[in-house]
């Protein structure tokens, strides 16, 4: 996955939680630090976006 791509899904991610977007991103932190709770509504939404993008990036 390119860099591009990356930055768009944390992008996403972030604008669609606010618990990814207080801890500033989607950067592996430790073990401890990188649990968070993370809504099934919010994760579709998530996931709804990340299909788009991919359907819409392709030629």
């Amino acid at each position: 996955m390119n860099t591009e791509i990356q930055k768009a899904l944390e992008q996403i991610a972030m604008e669609e939680s606010l618990v990814l977007a207080e801890r500033g991103g989607l950067d592996f932190r430790g073990i401890d630090a990188d649990t968070t709770e993370v809504s099934i509504m919010t994760l579709r939404m998530m996931l709804a976006r990340a299909y788009e993008l991919g359907r819409n990036s392709k030629p």
